[in-house]
Parts: C-alpha cells; structure tokens; sequence
C-alpha cells in the first residue's frame, strides 16, 4: 500500500500548479453565481405579495408591459454569457500553459498500461542506458519528465494529481505526457479509467528524487541483476521466466 501524496489540490510542479489556479477560477465563478442565484430567489420571496384564499387574484399586470423583469432576465443571460466566456478563456490559456513546459535536458519514459499493471521504460542515448521497471517511476527533482503513454489492451488513464492531469491511454495510439516535480518525495498515480475487474488496483508510484540521489539510481537500475542464492528465489526466478512475467 502506498502512502504518497494523492491530491489534486497540492501542485508539486508546474503542469499541477496550472490545473489548480484553473480550478480555483471555476470554483470562484461558480461559487458567486450559486450565491447570486440563492439571493435573488430570497429577494423573490421576500417581496412576494401575500393573499388569503379568498381573495381574487390579481391580473391587472397581464395586459401590462413589465420593463424591469425584462431588464433582468437580460442581464442575467448577458451575465451569464460572460460568466461562460471567462471559463473557456481560463481553459484556453491552461491548455497553452500546460503545453510550454520547457523540455530542455528531459527524461524521457515509455510507460505501458495492462491489465492490471504498468511497464515503465527509461529511455537513454545510448541502448545499453535503457531499462525497465514496473508499477513505479523516478524522476529528478526539476527535470521535465516526458511521459510516452500507450496501451497494451483497454483504455486505461494515467493521472498523477500532484503533478499533473489525467490523460487517456487508447489501443493503438501513443499520447505524450509532460511534468515537472519541485519537490522530492513520493506521488501516487492511479488509472482514472475503469479497465477490468481489478482496476482499484491498478496503482502507480512516482518518486522525485534530489538529482545526485536519482543519478546514483538510475546507476544501480543499469548494472546487472544479481543471481538469486536461496534455492526459494531459484525456484521464484524460475517461475517468473517460466510464466512469462519476466518478459
């Protein structure tokens, strides 16, 4: 079980931090147009005329021209107008946000979804750089990190809410995520999209490290694995290449 930082409201980087301040703007919008609408239906009510059962109804203002509701309903739609322009701008401009992480020096990874688990790929310039790890991802502490998504089966969706939105992994196709984590620590990613029976537990774990602790990782994760001794990991290590789990 993991014990990282999973919430959408606590941007460790940069591509978060957008998706935040956009959240706040439609949290605050929305906010004043519940109390705005609460408001005017208290007002309503308020001057609401009041009458017993046996008193006519008054209809002498059916024949009769009424300037100020007219008014107000449209204010109310040229408010409201407005209201949606602002949050398509908001959106507008994340989206552009989102897409000008600078990618100097960046890691690069190729991440596999299956059911139910994840293969994680480290791409290097040279082939003897290159390894592979499962259900987890390193990175460095103030790299950009490209994150190149495919799926193995079904239509599985990464999403690391401390670090950066959701996005959608589709047979056949390869989507591209970018993020940047300022600070060292542990992030649990999750798949967003049902994908089987035993989706819940289709987890990831995203650990930033400071740049000489990640370099001394990525060190160790090149050399060569070392023989099993006792005759139970035998037999474990045979199982796995047997299974095919190993491959």
């Amino acid at each position: 079980m993991m014990n990282g930082l999973h919430d959408a409201l606590h941007a460790m980087g940069p591509q978060a931090g957008h998706i935040v301040e956009l959240w706040r703007v439609f949290l605050g919008l929305c906010t004043a147009v519940f109390v705005a609408l609460l408001a005017t239906l208290l007002w309503a009510l308020w001057r609401a005329p009041r009458g017993g059962l046996a008193q006519p109804p008054d209809l002498s203002m059916v024949q009769h021209a009424e300037p100020g509701p007219r008014l107000a309903v449209a204010s109310a739609v040229a408010a409201s107008v407005v209201g949606l322009l602002v949050l398509i701008a908001a959106s507008l401009f994340t989206d552009r946000a989102l897409a000008r992480l600078p990618l100097k020096d960046a890691v690069t990874i190729d991440v596999v979804g299956h059911q139910w688990w994840w293969t994680v790929r480290y791409i290097g310039h040279e082939p003897t750089d290159t390894f592979d790890t499962a259900n987890e991802i390193h990175v460095p502490v103030g790299r950009p990190v490209v994150v190149r998504l495919r799926s193995d089966d079904v239509i599985h969706s990464l999403w690391v809410p401390s670090l950066a939105g959701k996005k959608d992994l589709i047979p056949g196709r390869t989507a591209v995520m970018t993020f940047q984590a300022d600070r060292a620590g542990v992030y649990e990613a999750r798949c967003a999209e049902f994908c089987g029976w035993q989706h819940a537990n289709m987890a990831l774990m995203v650990q930033a490290h400071p740049a000489a602790e990640y370099e001394a990782w990525r060190q160790r994760q090149l050399q060569p694995a070392s023989e099993p001794g006792e005759p139970p990991a035998r037999r474990g290590k045979l199982v796995v290449e047997s299974s095919g789990c190993g491959l």
